[in-house]
């Protein structure tokens, strides 16, 4: 695909335009009439990029916009619980206009319960935060959307689709759990934060996004928070089991999943974020043949903030069973550095650069090495 940087160039410059004339485009607002209230946020990352194979030639470049709304209503009882109503409208170059997550939710003291189309064990209700069962990160890139986390895609969206999709397969693992990112109608329970402490667990009939692969969705996490002068410790993790999908027979064609997360993170004076994570799903969650493959992967990553500027990197390996009729396994090794800058509360602007080397079946169907480079801009509150 040649680069075409005026494909896009109308909607980077309306939504520009939005923003710096109206103070409540893409920003959070927030209305409040006894007992109901109502919060608003919406966010657009603007992202140009170029891929290049391992020889430095350059292979694909394009320029993309995704954009977000999220709704939020409650009505605020006496007793101190609040039932409401969450909804997310979402645009992207793939569908122009979808509808992303949304639920019913009540919320108390007791913390909150949300029934919905949601992703696997999420924190953050209003905000676009990282999720608190993860422990490495991106911090310089956006944080909703496509992103730069590992399994984050933003990235990926630049190579070839075929490639780009053998590595998202495996791009979370050694970040989190396996489908902990499958948007499905689930049930989640997320405890009040208690010493330190954080648990959160949720159930989905069906994994939508697996079509059919995988039924009885189960996650639980758990979370401790240890705080020590101006230095923060977290560690924890989160398992996930999903029931194999079965033939018309009922003969079982992909094994049960079991994943397990582990991690642990560090920030210190506010600044120097630290964290590594590990992921073991051993050889379960696979379509049957003669070739199974455990599967794990790990991930470490460093961010450091100062003033407006973000600076932090991160590297990964994953390697899980591609086709369980060849020998041999996907193996993923990713390094990743960025930079952003924070123009205003509503603006930032980052770069990455994104080098992966991809070997289908151990590199006995091939092998795949290239960097991408990208740069863009976040509007958001």
């Amino acid at each position: 695909m040649a680069y075409k940087p005026w494909g896009t160039a109308w909607r980077v410059a309306a939504l520009v335009g939005c923003v710096a004339v109206s103070p409540v485009t893409f920003a959070q607002m927030a209305f409040e009439r006894t007992p109901w209230s109502l919060t608003a946020e919406g966010y657009a990352n603007i992202v140009a990029g170029r891929s290049f194979d391992e020889d430095g030639e350059e292979a694909r470049g394009d320029s993309r916009v995704d954009a977000g709304l999220r709704l939020l209503a409650l009505r605020h009882s006496a007793s101190g619980t609040a039932f409401g109503v969450r909804a997310e409208v979402l645009s992207s170059p793939e569908d122009n206009l979808q509808a992303g997550e949304r639920s019913v939710l009540a919320l108390g003291e007791w913390g909150r319960l949300e029934l919905g189309k949601r992703q696997g064990l999420p924190v953050t209700l209003t905000g676009y935060a990282p999720n608190n069962f993860t422990f490495t990160g991106a911090e310089f890139s956006v944080s909703s959307g496509r992103g730069l986390d590992p399994g984050g895609t933003l990235a990926t969206a630049f190579l070839s689709p075929a490639l780009a999709a053998r590595i998202d397969t495996i791009s979370t693992l050694g970040f989190a759990t396996t489908l902990f990112n499958d948007q499905s109608g689930k049930l989640i329970y997320i405890a009040p934060k208690t010493n330190g402490w954080q648990f959160g667990a949720s159930y989905s009939p069906d994994a939508e996004d697996q079509k059919s692969r995988f039924k009885d969705i189960a996650q639980a996490g758990v979370t401790r928070e240890i705080y020590t002068g101006r230095t923060v410790y977290k560690f924890g993790g989160s398992f996930a089991y999903a029931r194999g999908g079965r033939d018309s027979t009922g003969n079982l064609t992909v094994s049960d999943l079991h994943s397990l997360n582990a991690g642990i993170s560090a920030t210190f004076v506010d600044a120097l974020t630290l964290g590594a994570a590990f992921t073991y799903d051993g050889d379960s969650g696979l379509v049957r043949g003669p070739y199974l493959t455990d599967a794990h992967g790990v991930s470490v990553s460093a961010n450091y903030n100062t003033g407006p500027w973000t600076i932090g990197g991160y590297a990964q390996r994953a390697r899980s069973e591609g086709d369980t009729g060849l020998p041999g396994a996907d193996v993923l090794n990713v390094a990743q550095f960025g930079i952003s800058y924070r123009i205003s509360t509503r603006m930032r602007l980052f770069a990455a650069a994104y080098r992966y080397r991809f070997d289908d079946e151990g590199g006995s169907a091939g092998r795949f090495d290239g960097t991408v480079l990208l740069g863009g801009v976040r509007l958001t509150l």
